[in-house]
């Protein structure tokens, strides 16, 4: 094309720059992707990074429901079975607290503590760091003078709400990825497309 006389669409261009680019310096991928993990490892070791990073994390649409289902989960599960063995609340509310990974989660899940040791319900000491539905049930529980019994099935229901959730992530993950290599392979044919319109415009001309 550029010996007809003609110019290279941009598409052409960048697809050519970008083919150039990998082919002279794709080794540098590797110590690239070693040199991201290390960091990453680095920064997870960092207690305020990591906490900002949980903190974000929770906020992600659908995936960030899945980490809260799955945190309130755990840390009802632990309730109730410390409940049934026996400790006192409040140590089992630590203990439960202890098993959650999200930072974030389990920040917001301190303060009940504190309510509770002021003679707070354990429901309403939990609303700001538990789905409503676990809320509700530890309510039950509560009320009925069986909180372990409830808190095991809030744990169970956090847990089967956490596997849906998770299962709409993994339907997401087939369709975006089939748009992104959808869309790398259009970017191509458009490419060489526009190149071969290109040079016969010009040979035409000729």
């Amino acid at each position: 094309l550029t010996d007809s006389g003609g110019a290279l669409p941009w598409s052409t261009r960048l697809l050519v720059s970008l083919s150039g680019a990998l082919s002279a310096g794709g080794w540098l991928l590797a110590p690239a992707l070693l040199a991201a993990i290390v960091w990453w490892q680095r920064a997870q070791r960092d207690p305020a990074q990591r906490a900002a990073w949980d903190r974000r994390r929770l906020r992600w649409p659908v995936l960030g429901e899945f980490i809260r289902q799955r945190e309130a989960a755990r840390y009802l599960a632990t309730l109730a079975l410390a409940l049934t063995s026996g400790v006192n609340l409040l140590r089992a509310m630590a203990l439960a607290r202890a098993t959650v990974h999200n930072m974030a989660a389990a920040a917001a899940l301190a303060p009940a503590e504190d309510r509770v040791r002021d003679g707070g319900a354990l429901a309403g000491a939990l609303r700001d760091g538990l789905p409503a539905m676990a809320v509700r049930l530890l309510e039950a529980g509560e009320a009925g003078g069986d909180l372990a019994a409830l808190a095991r099935r809030a744990a169970d229901a956090a847990d089967e709400s956490a596997e849906r959730q998770l299962g709409r992530v993994v339907a997401l993950i087939e369709p975006v990825m089939i748009l992104g290599f959808g869309g790398i392979v259009a970017f191509v044919a458009l490419a060489l497309l526009q190149a071969i319109y290109g040079l016969n415009a010009g040979l035409s001309t000729a």
